[in-house]
């Protein structure tokens, strides 16, 4: 694994688990459930490690089949590259804040690369759209 992502993910955990607290139940004091961790850790792992395989991994792992299905294999292939070139330069640091089915991904302290996931039960995303800076 290359040193930045190892970077990366190092600082994952504590940064979500401290923007999850505010929006989860008080009775989940532990954080968001494990498998928002896997779906964000997923999305940092697309968006920083190069090459089409990575993505097509990330799609086939973490997309619902009906929204992955909603492109062509080109147009997701392209959809997903577009997302990891807008969070090229990024600083490195990540945080997500939201609601349960619904979360923005910060992944600069700027906050200039913010991606919006949402998420049925299975904890399968059904949309990932970059945001404008400043929504």
């Amino acid at each position: 694994m290359p040193r930045v992502l190892r970077s990366l993910m190092a600082r994952v955990t504590p940064v979500l688990v401290g923007g999850m607290l505010l929006a989860q139940p008080l009775s989940a004091q532990g954080g968001p459930p494990p498998e928002v961790r896997t779906m964000i850790d997923g999305i940092v792992s697309m968006l920083t490690v190069k090459g089409d395989s990575t993505l097509r991994s990330f799609a086939e792992r973490h997309l619902n089949p009906d929204y992955r299905e909603s492109f062509s294999d080109a147009e997701l292939l392209d959809h997903l590259r577009g997302l990891r070139a807008a969070a090229a330069d990024a600083d490195g640091s990540v945080s997500a804040r939201g609601m349960p089915g619904d979360i923005v991904v910060t992944l600069d302290r700027a906050g200039k690369v913010r991606i919006r996931v949402e998420f049925n039960d299975a904890f399968l995303i059904t949309k990932l759209e970059a945001e404008p800076e400043g929504a």
